[in-house]
Protein backbone atom coordinates (compact mmCIF):
# COMPACT_ATOMS: atom_id res chain seq x y z
CA UNK A 1 0.00 0.00 0.00
CA UNK A 2 2.80 2.30 0.66
CA UNK A 3 4.33 1.93 -2.64
CA UNK A 4 1.12 2.14 -4.58
CA UNK A 5 0.35 5.59 -2.17
CA UNK A 6 4.03 6.91 -3.18
CA UNK A 7 3.30 6.19 -7.26
CA UNK A 8 0.10 8.07 -7.13
CA UNK A 9 1.79 10.70 -5.50
CA UNK A 10 4.81 10.90 -7.94
CA UNK A 11 2.06 10.63 -11.16
CA UNK A 12 0.20 13.18 -9.61
CA UNK A 13 3.25 15.74 -9.06
CA UNK A 14 4.79 14.75 -12.93
CA UNK A 15 1.14 15.23 -13.89
CA UNK A 16 1.42 18.77 -12.46
CA UNK A 17 4.70 19.65 -13.62
CA UNK A 18 4.34 18.96 -16.96
CA UNK A 19 0.60 20.13 -17.71
CA UNK A 20 0.52 24.18 -18.38
CA UNK A 21 -3.02 25.16 -16.84
CA UNK A 22 -0.86 23.53 -13.23
CA UNK A 23 0.17 26.48 -10.51
CA UNK A 24 2.96 23.87 -10.46
CA UNK A 25 4.50 24.30 -13.78
CA UNK A 26 6.48 27.49 -13.28
CA UNK A 27 9.16 25.25 -12.27
CA UNK A 28 9.21 23.74 -15.19
CA UNK A 29 9.55 27.23 -17.16
CA UNK A 30 12.29 28.56 -15.01
CA UNK A 31 13.61 24.91 -15.80
CA UNK A 32 13.70 25.82 -19.47
CA UNK A 33 14.89 29.15 -18.39
CA UNK A 34 18.30 28.04 -17.60
CA UNK A 35 18.98 26.78 -20.85
CA UNK A 36 17.77 30.16 -22.83
CA UNK A 37 20.43 32.59 -23.83
CA UNK A 38 20.08 36.05 -23.75
CA UNK A 39 22.19 38.10 -25.86
CA UNK A 40 24.35 41.45 -24.68
CA UNK A 41 23.19 43.12 -28.24
CA UNK A 42 19.59 42.95 -26.90
CA UNK A 43 18.25 40.75 -23.31
CA UNK A 44 14.81 40.96 -24.44
CA UNK A 45 15.62 38.32 -26.78
CA UNK A 46 15.83 34.92 -26.58
CA UNK A 47 18.54 33.15 -28.47
CA UNK A 48 18.16 29.32 -28.39
CA UNK A 49 21.56 27.24 -28.43
CA UNK A 50 19.22 23.63 -26.94
CA UNK A 51 15.81 23.06 -27.86
CA UNK A 52 14.67 22.49 -31.10
CA UNK A 53 10.72 23.16 -30.33
CA UNK A 54 8.35 24.04 -27.64
CA UNK A 55 4.24 23.88 -27.65
CA UNK A 56 2.70 26.93 -28.82
CA UNK A 57 1.23 27.59 -25.22
CA UNK A 58 5.17 28.31 -23.60
CA UNK A 59 5.92 30.75 -26.21
CA UNK A 60 6.77 33.93 -24.69
CA UNK A 61 7.44 37.36 -26.01
CA UNK A 62 11.58 37.88 -27.30
CA UNK A 63 11.35 34.23 -28.31
CA UNK A 64 12.81 33.63 -31.68
CA UNK A 65 11.16 30.95 -34.18
CA UNK A 66 11.37 29.70 -37.45
CA UNK A 67 8.43 29.84 -40.16
CA UNK A 68 9.23 28.44 -44.15
CA UNK A 69 13.21 29.31 -43.54
CA UNK A 70 12.44 32.94 -42.03
CA UNK A 71 13.54 33.86 -38.57
CA UNK A 72 10.89 35.60 -36.71
CA UNK A 73 10.69 37.76 -33.62
CA UNK A 74 7.46 37.51 -31.12
CA UNK A 75 6.51 40.96 -30.47
CA UNK A 76 2.87 39.54 -28.85
CA UNK A 77 1.34 36.44 -27.71
CA UNK A 78 -2.54 36.52 -26.64
CA UNK A 79 -4.41 32.87 -25.70
CA UNK A 80 -8.09 32.43 -26.43
CA UNK A 81 -10.66 29.98 -26.43
CA UNK A 82 -12.48 28.69 -29.10
CA UNK A 83 -15.37 26.75 -27.02
CA UNK A 84 -14.56 24.39 -24.13
CA UNK A 85 -11.85 22.04 -25.43
CA UNK A 86 -9.56 23.80 -27.70
CA UNK A 87 -7.12 26.44 -26.88
CA UNK A 88 -5.15 28.45 -29.01
CA UNK A 89 -2.54 31.29 -28.78
CA UNK A 90 -2.69 34.37 -31.72
CA UNK A 91 1.12 35.65 -32.07
CA UNK A 92 2.07 38.37 -33.57
CA UNK A 93 5.65 38.78 -35.29
CA UNK A 94 8.06 40.21 -37.20
CA UNK A 95 10.68 38.77 -39.49
CA UNK A 96 13.96 39.34 -37.43
CA UNK A 97 16.35 42.26 -38.98
CA UNK A 98 13.46 42.91 -41.98
CA UNK A 99 10.66 44.08 -40.17
CA UNK A 100 7.82 42.79 -42.14
CA UNK A 101 4.95 42.28 -39.60
CA UNK A 102 3.07 38.66 -39.39
CA UNK A 103 -0.20 37.28 -37.65
CA UNK A 104 -0.70 33.85 -37.05
CA UNK A 105 -2.72 31.87 -35.03
CA UNK A 106 -1.52 28.16 -33.36
CA UNK A 107 -3.15 25.46 -31.19
CA UNK A 108 -1.93 25.94 -27.86
CA UNK A 109 -0.22 22.09 -28.42
CA UNK A 110 1.26 22.82 -31.39
CA UNK A 111 4.92 21.65 -31.38
CA UNK A 112 6.62 25.36 -32.91
CA UNK A 113 10.26 25.26 -34.67
CA UNK A 114 12.64 27.76 -32.44
CA UNK A 115 15.19 29.02 -34.44
CA UNK A 116 18.52 27.57 -33.09
CA UNK A 117 21.97 29.56 -33.48
CA UNK A 118 25.62 28.05 -33.79
CA UNK A 119 27.65 30.35 -31.65
CA UNK A 120 31.38 30.84 -33.82
CA UNK A 121 34.69 32.35 -32.27
CA UNK A 122 35.53 35.28 -34.51
CA UNK A 123 37.84 37.58 -33.96
CA UNK A 124 38.29 41.31 -35.76
CA UNK A 125 40.67 42.29 -38.25
CA UNK A 126 39.06 45.89 -39.54
CA UNK A 127 36.09 48.16 -39.97
CA UNK A 128 35.13 48.67 -43.61
CA UNK A 129 36.19 51.46 -46.05
CA UNK A 130 32.22 52.76 -45.86
CA UNK A 131 32.31 52.41 -41.81
CA UNK A 132 29.51 49.99 -42.06
CA UNK A 133 30.75 46.78 -41.57
CA UNK A 134 33.33 44.92 -39.27
CA UNK A 135 35.58 42.47 -41.21
CA UNK A 136 36.57 39.36 -39.12
CA UNK A 137 38.06 36.03 -39.25
CA UNK A 138 36.95 32.50 -37.87
CA UNK A 139 39.17 31.42 -34.57
CA UNK A 140 40.58 34.04 -32.05
CA UNK A 141 43.13 36.63 -33.12
CA UNK A 142 46.89 36.37 -34.34
CA UNK A 143 49.45 38.35 -35.76
CA UNK A 144 48.75 37.44 -39.39
CA UNK A 145 45.65 39.40 -38.34
CA UNK A 146 47.22 42.24 -37.85
CA UNK A 147 49.27 42.16 -40.77
CA UNK A 148 45.83 42.02 -43.00
CA UNK A 149 44.46 44.79 -41.78
CA UNK A 150 46.16 47.14 -43.95
CA UNK A 151 44.39 45.16 -46.62
CA UNK A 152 41.30 45.44 -48.86
CA UNK A 153 38.68 43.08 -47.41
CA UNK A 154 38.52 41.25 -50.54
CA UNK A 155 42.24 40.29 -50.26
CA UNK A 156 41.40 38.85 -46.59
CA UNK A 157 41.17 34.88 -47.38
CA UNK A 158 38.09 33.38 -45.04
CA UNK A 159 36.92 37.62 -43.78
CA UNK A 160 33.73 37.65 -42.76
CA UNK A 161 31.69 40.44 -43.10
CA UNK A 162 28.90 41.91 -40.25
CA UNK A 163 26.94 44.90 -40.25
CA UNK A 164 28.06 47.28 -37.45
CA UNK A 165 24.11 47.50 -36.53
CA UNK A 166 24.72 43.83 -35.54
CA UNK A 167 27.01 44.45 -32.30
CA UNK A 168 25.91 45.41 -29.17
CA UNK A 169 25.90 49.39 -28.28
CA UNK A 170 29.02 50.90 -27.97
CA UNK A 171 30.96 47.37 -28.74
CA UNK A 172 32.18 48.65 -32.20
CA UNK A 173 34.47 51.61 -30.38
CA UNK A 174 36.29 48.83 -28.45
CA UNK A 175 37.31 46.30 -31.02
CA UNK A 176 40.75 46.55 -30.93
CA UNK A 177 40.64 46.32 -27.30
CA UNK A 178 38.15 43.47 -27.40
CA UNK A 179 38.97 41.64 -30.11
CA UNK A 180 37.91 38.19 -29.61
CA UNK A 181 33.88 37.51 -29.87
CA UNK A 182 31.58 35.05 -31.09
CA UNK A 183 29.16 35.26 -34.32
CA UNK A 184 25.65 33.54 -33.87
CA UNK A 185 24.63 32.07 -37.03
CA UNK A 186 21.56 30.67 -37.94
CA UNK A 187 21.73 28.68 -41.88
CA UNK A 188 24.81 29.95 -42.85
CA UNK A 189 24.66 33.49 -42.01
CA UNK A 190 25.37 35.97 -39.04
CA UNK A 191 22.15 37.14 -37.37
CA UNK A 192 24.50 39.03 -34.15
CA UNK A 193 27.36 39.07 -31.87
CA UNK A 194 27.59 38.07 -28.67
CA UNK A 195 30.36 39.36 -26.50
CA UNK A 196 32.00 37.95 -22.88
CA UNK A 197 34.14 39.94 -22.09
CA UNK A 198 32.44 43.20 -20.70
CA UNK A 199 35.29 45.51 -20.25
CA UNK A 200 37.83 46.67 -22.07
CA UNK A 201 41.34 47.55 -21.07
CA UNK A 202 42.07 50.90 -22.61
CA UNK A 203 45.56 53.94 -22.57
CA UNK A 204 44.62 56.74 -21.41
CA UNK A 205 46.07 59.44 -23.72
CA UNK A 206 45.17 62.79 -22.34
CA UNK A 207 43.22 63.61 -18.70
CA UNK A 208 41.23 67.37 -18.56
CA UNK A 209 40.30 68.17 -14.94
CA UNK A 210 36.51 68.49 -14.26
CA UNK A 211 35.30 71.69 -14.32
CA UNK A 212 33.62 71.28 -10.83
CA UNK A 213 35.25 72.85 -7.48
CA UNK A 214 35.18 69.41 -5.69
CA UNK A 215 36.88 67.36 -8.46
CA UNK A 216 35.13 64.58 -8.11
CA UNK A 217 35.94 63.03 -11.50
CA UNK A 218 38.07 64.24 -14.88
CA UNK A 219 37.10 63.48 -18.05
CA UNK A 220 39.87 60.95 -19.93
CA UNK A 221 40.60 60.58 -23.71
CA UNK A 222 41.69 57.20 -24.86
CA UNK A 223 43.73 56.02 -27.63
CA UNK A 224 40.43 54.91 -29.06
CA UNK A 225 39.26 58.92 -29.39
CA UNK A 226 36.44 57.94 -26.72
CA UNK A 227 36.01 60.27 -23.62
CA UNK A 228 35.02 58.20 -20.02
CA UNK A 229 34.38 59.67 -16.89
CA UNK A 230 37.60 59.17 -14.48
CA UNK A 231 38.67 59.78 -10.85
CA UNK A 232 41.04 62.55 -10.63
CA UNK A 233 44.02 60.30 -9.93
CA UNK A 234 44.01 58.96 -13.05
CA UNK A 235 47.38 59.87 -15.14
CA UNK A 236 48.36 59.78 -18.92
CA UNK A 237 49.61 56.45 -20.01
CA UNK A 238 47.70 54.44 -17.24
CA UNK A 239 46.11 51.82 -18.50
CA UNK A 240 42.31 51.79 -17.36
CA UNK A 241 39.24 49.24 -17.45
CA UNK A 242 35.92 50.58 -19.06
CA UNK A 243 32.59 48.66 -19.16
CA UNK A 244 32.36 49.22 -22.73
CA UNK A 245 28.14 48.89 -22.85
CA UNK A 246 27.90 52.62 -20.93
CA UNK A 247 31.26 53.55 -21.49
CA UNK A 248 31.60 53.92 -17.80
CA UNK A 249 35.78 53.65 -15.48
CA UNK A 250 35.47 49.83 -14.00
CA UNK A 251 39.08 49.73 -12.33
CA UNK A 252 43.13 50.20 -12.95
Amino acid sequence: NHNKMSSLKLFSLANNVFNPSSRYSNGLNQFTKRFELKSKLNKNLNWNRFYASKQAYHLKKGDLIERKGKVYLLKQIQESAAGRRETFVQVEMTEFRKGTKVNERFKASDDIELAQFEYVPVSFVKISKDKKKVIVKQGEENEEDEEEGEDDEESIEGAIEIPVDYFPKNFVHYLKEVPSFQALYHNEEVYAVEVEDQTAECEVKTVESADDSMRTHAKATLTNGRIVKVPPHVKEGEIISVKWEDETFSGK
